[in-house]
């Protein structure tokens, strides 16, 4: 049985993008840590920042200025450094967002109310296992996890 669900978790890990599913895989099997959802989030906070044709192409829906700033922008400096400028942007804004995400309760706040980000089973039902320690591989984890950019 446990070389069944080993093997599902695997596929789904590697059809999912997963560069190395096996470690994921073993991990959430060995330590009964929600890897797969993991790896799901990080993917989606990261293909986020990976898009920047899309995050320039969405800015004037937040801003009237926005296009005539980059505008002002790609007419002086390279078109390919501003890429890598807004792509690293990007990424220490859902670096933030992950440090955010994984404090979970934000009892500063209000000592009744709290939140955290949990797994939900094929159903959408909470399996009950939080989703944590995101920032422990969010460095690392588009250079090890992803194949390589094409969009920046």
């Amino acid at each position: 049985m446990e070389n069944s669900r080993f093997k599902d978790l695997y596929e789904q890990l590697k059809a999912a993008g997963a560069t190395n599913p096996k470690s994921w895989a073993n991990s959430e099997l060995q330590e009964n840590i929600p890897q797969f959802a993991r790896f799901l989030v990080l993917k989606g906070l990261t293909d986020i920042y990976r898009d920047i044709e899309e995050n320039i192409s969405e800015m004037d829906i937040y801003s009237d200025e926005a296009t005539e700033v980059y505008q002002k922008l790609t007419s002086q400096l390279d078109n390919q450094e501003l890429k890598v400028l807004l792509h690293f942007y990007g990424k220490s804004i859902i670096g933030k967002v992950i440090d955010m995400l994984d404090q979970n309760y934000l009892y500063d706040v209000n000592d009744k109310v709290g939140w955290s980000l949990m797994e939900l089973d094929g159903k959408g039902t909470t399996t009950d296992r939080l989703i944590q320690g995101l920032h422990e591989d969010f460095l690392e984890f588009e250079e090890s996890e992803l194949a390589p950019n094409t969009k920046a």
